[in-house]
């Protein structure tokens, strides 16, 4: 019998994984994806209220443009594995960037996501906006020049009294029925007219990218990254 590695996680099901070999495997057991998701809070638990996972990335579904709105919602689904490790962390732990990474790889292959510089400066903007808003909402004590610094701007929208739809229990659910969802429209032969329906408070918050320059500023970060300026 061989020993159990250091870098071995268990799963919701029990499956063994090793941290260091990132594959498609963990992302077929959807149920334990999405008690995962479900289960972790933003920023180390640190908000007003519950905030997890989940919900962040069900709400940046719920205002990306359409076709955007897939990746959106599998932005952090890595983190089911790797876990939300905070920004200052990251900054401490460069090693744990790079298997990060890694896993975002695998998580991108198992859900036909293609990375490009577009979808990747999108989804930036998308989520940098949503931090802004969770950071103005939800978070105590907040600075504020920490998100109008980087010339994001919290959205239209408060998240302090939002629920999950009435057809799910849990914003673990929530996530999960857009998946399934979203999923079984892209193989139906009229994909968007069979989208999951964005519920009216995300229609009317105005959070229909009023973020040209973020977007700008984001764009260039990202080229410049790559060696394009």
């Amino acid at each position: 019998m061989n020993p159990i590695a250091e870098s071995t996680m268990w799963t919701f099901f029990g499956s063994a994984i090793d941290l260091r070999n990132p594959s498609v495997v963990p992302f077929r057991e959807m149920r334990g994806i999405t008690a995962s998701l479900g289960n972790q809070a933003r920023f180390l638990g640190h908000t007003k209220q519950h905030y997890s996972v989940a919900e962040h990335s069900y709400h940046c579904w719920a205002v990306a443009p359409q076709q955007y709105k897939w990746a959106a919602l599998l932005h952090d689904v890595h983190e089911a594995v790797v876990g939300d490790v905070t920004s200052p962390w990251k900054s401490l732990l460069p090693e744990t960037l790079q298997y990060e990474r890694m896993w975002k790889e695998a998580a991108a292959k198992a859900f036909a996501i293609e990375w490009d510089y577009e979808l990747t400066a999108a989804i930036k903007v998308i989520d940098e906006a949503m931090l802004a808003t969770e950071m103005r909402d939800l978070v105590c004590k907040t600075d504020f020049e920490v998100t109008r610094g980087l010339g994001i701007v919290p959205l239209s929208l408060s998240l302090t009294h939002l629920k999950p739809p009435s057809s799910a229990p849990s914003w673990g659910a929530a996530w999960a029925d857009t998946f399934h969802a979203m999923q079984a429209a892209m193989y139906s032969e009229d994909a968007e007219s069979n989208f999951p329906e964005i519920p009216e408070c995300y229609e009317v918050a105005g959070c229909s990218f009023g973020l040209t320059a973020a977007r700008r500023r984001i764009a260039f970060d990202i080229r410049k990254r790559l060696g394009r300026e």
